[in-house]
């Protein structure tokens, strides 16, 4: 989506993402509330260009705006979204390298590496400072904000010296107060730093953050699904230092690692656009080599590779499957039809971690959002991304190497096993209100989150609290999801990501509606009385979910007849006998329920909301994950 020449500023501001909008609207207002150091934290791929190409519009600055920028192709990025999104700026400068902008240009991007370079000298307490002639040619008071594009670099030296002489810091580097209406503006992905430096030392608020499970879930991004390669490579946590790479890469460039991750990549993505990252330069070569011989189309991509410019773009016109590159693709990079990622390269950088995951999670080409996408009925193709961790073995109980779960916060040991981030985060949401209400016993099903191996252990832990607490509802507000309300006319409750449950009356069980490792789409009946089971399954894998409700409610009409279809469905209005009064023996179960947990039951209550509450109840009840791999298989087997 980008803005239109004809468009009015309010318009093109209206256009905005609903996050990007708060985004600005809560930096504005600490503007104007004299904070003029701010930094926003948005992930990779939910448009932070963007945000910064309109922010001089939505602030109605009118002098010039300073863009910073650490690499030579984030500045012609940087360039070209400001140019598409902020016709009002007029001409867009660059000054870098033999780049030179004119006195003419509102907007300039500047390399740090071309104005930052300074020599600093100390005299009887004072400090001198001798600055780049190129930084000399900016005068400050024309200038109304300088940006910082991936602020998380905005401690280095080169960084501090530009932020001095535009009067952010003073002559120790130490903050001060700017000119009265001058902004320093950052965005990022990562604010975390491994040298643990804090970004504090530059800014003075967080001013906004949008987390990554909340950009999946609202369909801004697409959902990553962890897949752990073990191998038996052992490290030790000094291999990891990045000033040493050529250590790292005698250990791990070695044919049996490489041959295993392309064992991996064939059985687990290879229907998939696929990008690599290895350690070194050979490391990439010799991965894509691996690739070749497997008969997959891959090549290898580095910083001063001379052919760098072709390969990009014949791997982005789909000439190559799979590209195995060397720090290049880290930041910046934008092709939205990748949808795996491989991490060869181990790294105790939490930064360097999410930004490589980053290139696979950014939705399609040609989709804005993917629940607007569903409501349409436009078709997605990509719903994930494969994430391929190499996990190797190391000396220390407890390595330094980032990996996924520690990355997103989640328990250090746990091995996703190709479930995604969202099924995980719910998993856990859902078990620790249950931790809140009991005592941890030595079992090693209660055993601390922190020591979960794997989901089987938190399906374990949490069926075996829910005896014992129920989680609270809202019993008068029995909430559907969008997806529900707008492809079933059943009561599907969700218990996870694109996993729902339909509860049948008179105990005949439930029916469970979710997509397996393979996203495929399945139809599970297997927890219904014995001569009611059945497992079906769709034949379209990552098809839209809507498919999957419409195909299980004429299932449940098909094989239940109209009557169990109507007490099923969630309109409470939609039978006379759901709007009469509930029966007593009803309202005395309802009555228990909500004592146990202090919640006040109006004294009357329809049957159809009764029989919502009571449907909820049970499904919030339910823990166990669904089958997968060879235990699906032997269900259909059995229909």
């Amino acid at each position: 989506m980008v803005a239109e020449r004809n468009e009015t500023a309010e318009e093109l501001l209206r256009r905005l993402h609903p996050y990007q909008y708060t985004a600005l609207q809560e930096a504005l207002d600490a503007w104007k509330s004299g904070i003029r150091r701010q930094l926003v934290v948005l992930p990779t791929g939910t448009g932070k260009t963007v945000l910064f190409a309109v922010l001089p519009l939505f602030f109605q600055f009118r002098k010039r705006v300073l863009v910073l920028v650490h690499r030579d192709t984030l500045a012609e990025q940087a360039r070209d979204t400001i140019r598409e999104w902020n016709p009002y700026a007029g001409p867009v400068g660059i000054e870098m390298g033999n780049k030179y902008r004119s006195r003419n240009e509102r907007i300039v991007v500047a390399s740090v590496q071309t104005i930052g370079k300074f020599a600093m000298s100390e005299s009887q307490g004072s400090r001198s400072f001798h600055v780049s002639k190129r930084l000399l040619k900016f005068h400050p008071d024309e200038f109304d904000a300088v940006i910082v594009d991936e602020c998380h670099h905005a401690v280095a030296s080169g960084y501090k010296n530009i932020l001095r002489y535009f009067g952010f810091l003073d002559d120790s580097f130490a903050k001060v107060q700017p000119g009265p209406n001058r902004i320093l503006f950052g965005v990022t992905a990562t604010p975390k730093r491994l040298d643990k430096r804090s970004l504090y030392e530059v800014f003075d608020l967080n001013a906004f953050e949008y987390p990554i499970e909340e950009a999946i879930r609202e369909g801004w991004l697409v959902n990553p699904r962890c897949f752990r390669i073990r191998t038996s490579v052992r490290l030790d946590d000094s291999d990891l230092n990045s000033e040493d790479l050529e250590k790292l890469s005698r250990k791990v460039n070695i044919p049996a690692r490489n041959q295993l991750i392309v064992q991996e990549w064939l059985s687990k993505a290879n229907d998939r656009k696929t990008v690599c990252f290895a350690v070194d330069v050979q490391h990439a070569v010799d991965l894509a080599l691996c690739f070749r011989n497997a008969g997959v189309k891959a090549t290898a991509v580095w910083g001063d590779d001379p052919d760098r410019d072709r390969k990009l773009k014949d791997f982005k016109r789909g000439r190559y499957q799979v590209i195995c590159n060397c720090e290049i693709l880290t930041e910046g990079y934008d092709d939205r039809s990748v949808s795996a990622i491989i991490l060869a390269r181990p790294t105790e950088s939490e930064s360097l971690f999410k930004q490589m995951i980053g290139r696979g999670t950014r939705l399609e080409p040609g989709v804005i959002n993917i629940l607007q996408w569903d409501a349409y009925g436009r078709p997605v193709s990509k719903r994930d991304c494969i994430i391929l961790e190499v996990l190797d073995a190391y000396s220390t109980e407890h390595s330094l190497a980032m990996t996924f779960s520690e990355a997103f916060d989640l328990p250090a040991e746990l091995d996703l096993n190709g479930a995604g981030l969202l099924e995980v985060r719910d998993t856990i949401n859902h078990l620790k209100p249950c931790l809140q209400y009991t005592e941890r016993s030595s079992s090693p099903a209660q055993a601390p989150l922190e020591q979960v191996k794997n989901l089987n252990e938190l399906h374990q832990i949490l069926a075996e609290k829910l005896h014992v607490t129920v989680e609270e509802i809202d019993l008068f507000r029995v909430k559907f999801d969008t997806n529900v309300l707008l492809h079933s006319q059943l009561a599907w409750h969700r218990i996870g990501h694109e996993n729902y449950v339909l509860v049948l009356p008179y105990q005949m069980g439930y029916i469970r509606l979710w997509r397996n490792h393979r996203g495929v789409i399945m139809i599970d009946g297997s927890k219904l009385q014995e001569w009611h089971r059945f497992v079906l399954s769709r034949q379209t894998p990552r098809e839209h979910f809507g498919h999957g409700f419409r195909a299980a409610d004429e299932e449940v009409l098909q094989r239940f007849g109209r009557k169990i279809f109507d007490i099923c469905r969630r309109d409470i209005q939609s039978d006379a006998w759901k709007s009469l009064p509930a029966s007593p023996a009803t309202m005395l179960r309802l009555k228990h329920i909500c004592a146990k947990h202090g919640i006040p039951l109006p004294e009357t209550i329809t049957r159809g909301e009764a029989c919502l509450l009571m449907t909820k109840m049970i499904a919030d009840s339910i823990s166990e994950p669904p089958p997968t791999g060879q235990q699906s298989t032997v269900l259909k087997e059995t229909v």
